[in-house]
């Protein structure tokens, strides 16, 4: 974003708010045409609500330019991508896509000569329950890399800087869940091992337990479920991995912006990479899916950004 439209409130370029609008409007023709039988009122409801957000966000902000207004224009995407996301994964489960473990769990046995690493691992590493309880909560703690990162950019008044980042994270997250619509995986935790046995084979300290818990039941699942009830209701979301995509972007910005806080990320997002692996939320093929997707995001970025600059001008003639 060039120097010219910082701290122009809304930004002249508005392109985070045109992905949320392509993405819901997406959303709405496939739920139209999915022939879900649960939940189409909510479903439809949560479509419209992702494009009304959008456009009453634009208006309130061109009204004030508090601090307050400000700040609640960078964040509100962030509820609005929450309810969008189960809203993608459960129209993906209405169009009887079939999933696509079996092709996934190959590719790592391809690139490990045979070897199935997450069973490999199980089998020849012995986690400590300090070293799991450190990765879950690495691993549920994720949404709070780009907030950190955002709060240092917010706190320089490069608001150029601020409203760059936020595009990128709001591309990539949608790039993630179209993603995982079109090629759905339930992942290793059900495919490879048995689920209801997660806590007695990774146990933890203190709060992996409730981590885990609130994880599931963001899911529609229970731990006390067996892999084949539990593989019925969860999401498909294991290809590419939205956890790794999104903290590769916030890492990328927090170097290219030369962030204080990129020397406490980077470990933090590593851990966070070694965890989808070794807690079993994914495969490595997701994670290198995450890592490749992710470059992907940032490197044509600048395409999608003059894509949106040519929309707002003809919008505004």
């Amino acid at each position: 974003m060039s120097k010219s439209t910082r701290g122009t409130f809304p930004p002249p370029n508005p392109a985070a708010e045109y992905i949320i609008v392509g993405f819901s409007s997406l959303l709405f023709l496939l739920e139209a045409f999915s022939g879900a039988a649960d939940d189409p009122l909510f479903r439809f409801g949560v479509c419209l609500f992702g494009l009304a957000s959008v456009l009453a966000m634009r208006a309130f902000v061109r009204r004030s330019h508090r601090l307050l207004v400000r700040i609640l224009f960078v964040v509100y995407v962030l509820p609005v991508l929450y309810l969008l996301y189960p809203v993608a994964i459960g129209i993906s489960k209405s169009l009887h896509i079939g999933e696509y473990d079996e092709v996934l769990i190959s590719i790592d046995k391809y690139i490990f000569g045979g070897i199935d690493p997450t069973r490999w691992i199980f089998a020849h590493i012995h986690l400590a329950p300090v070293v799991v309880e450190l990765l879950e909560y690495s691993y549920f703690a994720h949404y709070l890399y780009a907030l950190i990162l955002g709060t240092e950019l917010f706190l320089r008044k490069d608001e150029g800087e601020v409203l760059e980042y936020r595009t990128a994270m709001v591309y990539a997250a949608v790039m993630s869940f179209v993603l995982n619509m079109m090629i759905p995986a339930i992942g290793p935790r059900f495919t490879l091992h048995e689920f209801a046995n997660i806590q007695t084979e990774l146990p933890g300290l203190w709060g992996v337990d409730w981590i885990r818990s609130q994880i599931n039941t963001g899911e529609g699942i229970t731990q006390q479920m067996t892999s084949s009830v539990a593989t019925l209701k969860v999401f498909r979301d294991a290809f590419p991995s939205g956890h790794t995509m999104l903290t590769v972007v916030t890492l990328i910005y927090a170097f290219r912006t030369k962030a204080i806080v990129r020397w406490i990320l980077l470990p933090l997002g590593i851990s966070l990479i070694c965890s989808t692996v070794l807690l079993r939320y994914h495969y490595v093929i997701d994670v290198i899916g995450g890592i490749a997707f992710a470059l992907i995001a940032v490197l044509s970025l600048p395409a999608v950004m003059r894509f949106s600059a040519r929309l707002e001008s003809r919008r505004q003639r």
